[in-house]
């Protein structure tokens, strides 16, 4: 699932909700524009399960690489069918951090987590929405005998070239594409 809806998808790029024709593309579109978004942030926005295995420290304190973590689904440790009872395990949520003291879980232990925002900030549905919009007009702009013109970001480009994440969506994550003034 992405950051996105194609209700919204189609509502920022002025199609029609009962024209579903493009939506298959529309769809790849915004799976890869949230992988984007999430790539660049480094968290999980879109809610879903994660998987991740680890060897539990002396200290009963496991960091999971995904974050914002919900909540434990469950804890298997190495070699068990079950998993365990997840409810004495403590989250911090913002960092993703694990207490696995009270479940009294040591060694190897694969922990399924669910992991995302369940209300993604609205600047990074914006961003989501700005390099769908760009992956879709990439894609229908013809080249053959164009000449340059000047993007959306000031910049001068050939259509259907240029950057993947436009600067108006970096900008609102947070951050600039590489080597611009």
């Amino acid at each position: 699932m992405g950051i996105v809806s194609i209700d919204q998808a189609h509502d920022h790029l002025n199609i029609t909700q009962s024209s579903t024709g493009d939506d298959a593309e529309l769809v790849r579109f915004i799976d890869a524009a949230s992988e984007a978004v999430e790539m660049y942030t480094g968290q999980v926005v879109s809610p879903r399960q994660v998987t991740e295995r680890h060897t539990v420290p002396d200290s009963g304190l496991v960091l999971l690489r995904c974050c914002p973590v919900l909540s434990v689904v469950e804890a298997v440790p190495s070699g068990a069918v079950e998993s365990v009872d997840v409810s004495g395990i403590v989250v911090d949520p913002a960092v993703g951090q694990l207490d696995v003291r009270a479940a009294g879980l040591g060694g190897d232990v694969e922990f399924t987590v669910m992991a995302g925002m369940p209300s993604p900030p609205q600047r990074y549905v914006a961003a989501t929405l700005i390099i769908v919009a760009h992956l879709w007009q990439s894609q229908r702009v013809s080249t053959v005998g164009a000449a340059p013109s000047f993007g959306n970001d000031g910049l001068p480009a050939l259509a259907g070239f240029g950057f993947a994440l436009p600067n108006r969506a970096l900008e609102l994550l947070g951050g600039r594409a590489p080597n611009l003034p």
